[in-house]
């Protein structure tokens, strides 16, 4: 139990030091990086049906759900504010866009995900292997058990856990 509770330990241990030390910073700075990508606001505005002159935004999701139903549904825009309006917010979406997708393209070409997920198959796997060891001896039922409860306060099979009980008991 002590081997198989070791190994675990281990893969977790490296598992958290790669995400602090790399996976997390560079997930704070894709965050930022995606966050400063600004916003932009049309100099062309319209007349809502309340009267009031308004302009779309990038940062507005009614302003962005226009123009992906109106591209959708190939709306045409007639030559009056609206319609200019609306012109020059999806041309600014586009370019928006075309950042936010060069910035993705970038972080998954580090592959960072990729190491994350092997990392955590590993992890997984070293925690599978305690969570099926079959222990003998009380000490290890309870090695077994803190080390479940490390990852899961409340382990929702506890069968495993019961036949290792009744293992230990002689009964099975």
């Amino acid at each position: 139990m002590l081997r198989v509770i070791a190994a675990y330990r281990r893969a977790k241990n490296v598992a958290d030091a790669w995400h602090e030390t790399v996976f997390d910073p560079a997930s704070t700075a894709y965050q930022a990086a995606r966050a400063a990508v600004p916003h932009y606001t049309t100099k062309a505005s319209f007349e809502n049906t309340f009267g009031k002159m308004v302009h779309m935004s990038t940062g507005c999701r009614t302003s962005e759900a226009v123009i992906v139903t109106s591209r959708r549904d190939h709306w045409t825009y007639q030559d009056d504010d609206f319609g200019r309006c609306c012109t020059e917010l999806g041309e600014a979406l586009d370019r928006r866009n075309a950042q936010l997708e060069q910035i993705d393209a970038e972080w998954l070409a580090r592959g960072l995900n990729q190491q994350s997920d092997a990392l955590g198959d590993k992890w997984f796997a070293a925690f599978s292997e305690v969570y099926a060891y079959p222990v003998r001896t009380v000490e290890d039922l309870t090695l077994k058990i803190e080390t479940v409860r490390s990852v899961d306060e409340d382990p929702y099979d506890i069968d495993i856990l019961v036949a290792d009980l009744n293992r230990i008991s002689g009964r099975f």
